[in-house]
């Protein structure tokens, strides 16, 4: 004949893992939602510049976007790319600029054009901004180099 177990909580055990409960969940849900994409290994969300230039280091090289005009509006806009390399290497073609606005599942791509500017390692890049909210540069200074996340907002 085997004795039956009953196993009771007093209410401090049951209070104090009710507790427990509550504050890990926040801890477990950010650990499973946090943003994973930046490419140098940071698991933070991208900073929104509010100044300039936008300033990022890159695995061999340093970008640095700026504006013409600011605030950043809807429409055409102009910025100045500088890209310095860590070490002495040329860029014999034009940097891939891809600009982006992160919406959800999908993004927005917005029309780019990359033209060399005077000085070594400076580059002109227009574009136009469809609307307003967070957007992302991602600057490849040569197909082989990995891309550079510059973040930044458009006002309306």
């Amino acid at each position: 004949m085997q004795a039956k177990t009953s196993f009771k909580l007093d209410a401090k055990v049951s209070f104090g893992l009710i507790a427990l409960l509550i504050c890990c969940i926040p801890a477990v849900v950010f650990l499973l939602f946090r943003d994973k994409s930046d490419s140098l290994g940071s698991y933070s969300k991208p900073i929104i510049s509010t100044s300039w230039p936008v300033e990022k280091a890159g695995l061999d090289y340093n970008a640095s976007l700026s504006p013409e005009n600011t605030p950043l509006k809807r429409g055409k806009q102009v910025f100045h790319l500088t890209l310095k390399p860590f070490q002495d290497k040329s860029l014999k073609d034009l940097p891939i600029v891809k600009i982006t606005m992160p919406m959800g599942s999908n993004t927005m791509e917005a029309p780019v054009q990359v033209k060399k500017d005077k000085a070594p390692y400076e580059y002109q890049v227009e574009t136009e901004f469809s609307m307003a909210g967070p957007w992302e540069a991602d600057v490849q200074p040569t197909a082989s180099a990995n891309p550079i996340s510059l973040n930044f907002n458009v006002d309306l």
